[in-house]
Parts: structure tokens; sequence; C-alpha cells
């Protein structure tokens, strides 16, 4: 999410039992558009055009990490933490920081920087068990936690355009992607992801509202599609309008967080609980991806 501060502190809200500190941004206008965040028990990291930073809501301090701190890039587009508490960074020329806390040391992984891909950004990092899944412009890499190694990357799905946007992707028995022309999802039983035959692809004539899809997530065991008209749930065949009040409401972000699901969507977030939507935060500013 862009251009927004206040995401900070409704999720350290949302992951703290603490009240909140007012936060002295006047040190840190260089990193005041807020691309990514990742909520701790103790705090924000971020991910912003000026580097990357983690705000410590106990300590009300702030860590910055830049190139002075072995950052290649500072135009940091995506984030996301490791089983071992390492924390990624991925940013819009396509370099990977990892950021070790125990040792206060950054490592870079420079493959996609160095391909001749023309758009090499990386749209989102995900973590599931030692994978780490990349959203890229051109696809979905996956890569090795522990080693930093690529180990595959999928270019084509099903009957899309090879090298497509992967806006998301996560990993729960199967693998989701969410793209711009709708959402490929793995064949139970398919091992070879490369072949195309592979995936399963949804869009507007399987009843989803849109075929840009923003983000695919697990809510109380059903699978949710946010698209910039509002937001869908899978049967297993079909898509369905989920939350019809939201109907043709640009979604710009789904976390799921227990029993509730938080929606972010023009200049509010909206909670979805036991069947009731309710506001939960609105800004004064527009929320955009």
């Amino acid at each position: 999410m862009k251009n927004i501060l206040f995401v900070l502190f409704v999720l350290i809200l949302a992951f703290s039992s603490k009240p909140q500190h007012a936060v002295n941004w006047q040190n840190h206008t260089d990193m005041k558009q807020i691309n990514s965040i990742y909520a701790l028990n103790g705090g924000v990291w971020a991910a912003s055009n000026g580097g990357g930073f983690y705000y410590n809501h106990s300590l009300d301090s702030f860590q910055k990490l830049t190139k002075t701190d072995g950052l290649y890039s500072t135009s940091l587009t995506a984030i996301c933490e490791d089983q071992y508490g390492q924390i990624w960074f991925g940013s819009s020329n396509g370099s990977i920081n990892i950021f070790n806390p125990a040792t206060n040391s950054v490592q870079t992984v420079l493959d996609i920087y160095n391909s001749d891909r023309v758009n090499k950004q990386v749209n989102e990092l995900r973590a599931s068990g030692d994978t780490i899944f990349v959203s890229t412009e051109f696809g979905l890499s996956l890569m090795n936690a522990k080693s930093f190694t690529f180990y595959d990357t999928y270019y084509k799905f099903g009957n899309l355009s090879s090298n497509i946007r992967v806006v998301s992707s996560f990993k729960k028995n199967l693998i989701y992607a969410a793209t711009e022309f709708g959402i490929a999802i793995q064949k139970e039983g398919a091992s070879n992801l490369s072949a195309p035959e592979s995936w399963s692809i949804y869009n507007t004539s399987n009843g989803l509202p849109s075929n840009l899809i923003r983000k695919v997530n697990i809510f109380n065991d059903t699978l949710i599609a946010a698209t910039d008209k509002g937001l869908s749930m899978f049967n297993g065949n079909t898509w369905q309008t989920f939350i019809p009040s939201l109907s043709g409401v640009g979604i710009v972000d789904i976390l799921v967080s227990n029993d509730s699901l938080f929606i972010s969507h023009g200049s509010a977030i909206s909670v979805y609980y036991q069947g009731l939507t309710a506001p939960y935060f609105i800004s004064p500013f527009e929320i955009k991806k």
C-alpha cells in the first residue's frame, strides 16, 4: 500500500495490546512512501521508496536500513519474514536483500537484477516453510530461504500469456497466484508446475467480478479473492460474491487475522467478523496499491 503512514498504526493496533504512541516522522521524510509492511509482535517492518525500517512499538524507536547498511537498492517494493527470523526485501530493480537481525547484516541476491528482463520488479514476497514465493512482473519464482538460491520459476499459467505480471501468491496445500488476467491455481497432483497444463485458470467466465486480482487468501477455510470490483469466494467450481455490500468496490488488500478479515478499500479499512462488516479505520487519504 502506497502513500499511507496510517497503515503502520492500524497493524500495530491489530497485533499489539499496548496503547499507541505518537511517532515523529521528521527524520524519516525519505521513507514516507510505504510500499509493503510486515507486522511482528513488537512492531512493524516497512519497505519504502527510501529503504527499509523497523518501528519498535514498545520502545517507540526506529531502525533504518539504507545502502549504508548494505541494501543494494532502497526502492523497496515487498517484504516478508522467513522461518529463521530474517527479513526479506524485494525491490523495483529486481534485487533481493535479506537482513539478519541476529548478525545485523544484509545479503543480496541479484539473479533477477542481472537477468535480461525488461521489467524486473518484485511485487510481493511470502514465506512458506523453507520456500520464499517471489511474485514478479514476469511470473512466479521460488527461492530457498536457507541457501538464498532460486529453484524454480513459472512463466506460463494455463492458457494465459507467458511472462504475465503476478501480483500476489501463496501456498496452502496448492499454490495460488493472483494476476491481472485472473487467478492461477495449481491442479491437484500436478508436480511439473513449469508445464502450463499444471494450472487451472479462473476469470470472469467463472464468476469473478474482474480479471484484475489483487490478493488471494484463505479465510475460514474458504478461498477469497480481492479484485478491483469487490470480493469473491470459491465454492470449488465457480466464484460467488463475498460481502455483497462491497460489490463493485476496488479492494486494495485483505488481511486474515484469526476469525476476522481486514479489507482495505478507498480511504477505509473494514473488518468482517461472524457475518458482519463494520468500519475499522477511515483515513483522510486514499489507499492505493
